[in-house]
């Protein structure tokens, strides 16, 4: 009986053993995520907008032509038409 419990204990620890590099990996991916998260919320609460903004060379005019352009042609709409925010989503259903 006492070999069979060893026996049983060396599985357990072999197991561990296996699945723990992959446990570590997502405890270490969570946390810089987390991370990520913070540090950019951080930036947003300070009203860093830079990766936001556009460039001022006439970029602002050709992004709101080619929008203007592509809503045009949509005719698949959800949600108010004058909202603040238009998201477009482009996919392929092959």
């Amino acid at each position: 009986m006492a070999a069979r419990k060893h026996n049983k204990t060396k599985l357990h620890q072999k197991r561990l053993r296996q699945i723990l590099p992959g446990l570590l990996l997502i405890v270490v991916a969570v946390g810089l995520l987390g991370l990520i998260v913070k540090v950019s919320l951080s930036q947003a609460d300070r009203g860093s907008s830079s990766s936001l903004s556009l460039s001022s060379d006439g970029a602002d005019e050709r992004w709101a032509y080619i929008m203007t352009d592509l809503i045009g042609q949509t005719r698949h709409f959800k949600g108010s038409p004058d909202a603040p925010v238009t998201i477009l989503e482009f996919s392929d259903f092959q």
